[in-house]
């Protein structure tokens, strides 16, 4: 019965429904190419913005570590500091630059501002005052580098404060090293949080 219905059918339908069966197919097959290009185009995009994101990163670290050694230095090469910290007067040492970490921190983000005697001991921390005499050479290579090269070191560290991005320079008095300075930035919530609004990230 079914098979007469359908050799009953006109001539037209009879080309009619393999065409639309064939033009459905096609379609079908047109949009899903269409749909996985359009994923992979996605993908790619997102991909490529990671990377971005990630060279951008790099370089807002290796900036933030050039300005804290640029800071670092600036405090360092001033005589004054220089000769208080080589006749360790912790208390003249306060008093010249409590000022200018206020100013730092407020307004740069500067979160550690920390004198060194050697080999590694914690001598001042402008910014923790009351906490110094801490033997950090096993786990501070910014600060032992900076004393054995002479040389400013900076980098990603972990220290009494948390984590931070910071500069270490030697001081020098009458040709002397006295001991390193250290000024750095936490590198925790607040800086994520920043980099993350500024390139939605």
């Amino acid at each position: 019965m079914s098979l007469n219905r359908l050799h009953d059918i006109s001539l037209k339908w009879k080309l009619l429904i393999p065409f639309l069966s064939l033009a459905f197919v096609g379609a079908m097959a047109l949009f899903v190419v269409s749909y996985r290009f359009q994923a992979d185009l996605i993908h790619l995009n997102e991909e490529k913005r990671l990377r971005n994101n990630y060279q951008y990163f790099l370089a807002l670290i290796e900036s933030k570590k050039d300005m804290a050694l640029s800071l670092a230095y600036v405090v360092a090469q001033n005589p004054v500091v220089a000769e208080a910290f080589a006749e360790r007067d912790r208390e003249l040492l306060f008093t010249l630059l409590h000022a200018a970490y206020e100013t730092l921190h407020q307004d740069f983000g500067i979160k550690q501002f920390h004198f060194h005697v050697p080999p590694a001991t914690s001598f001042l921390r402008i910014h923790l005052p009351g906490r110094y005499g801490e033997h950090m050479e096993a786990y501070r290579q910014t600060i032992n580098l900076a004393r054995e090269t002479g040389q400013g070191v900076g980098g990603l560290e972990w220290g009494v404060t948390g984590f931070g991005l910071r500069g270490v320079v030697p001081v020098f008095y009458k040709g002397e090293q006295v001991g390193t300075l250290e000024l750095g930035e936490s590198f925790e919530g607040p800086f994520l949080d920043a980099f993350k609004e500024d390139y939605g990230a």
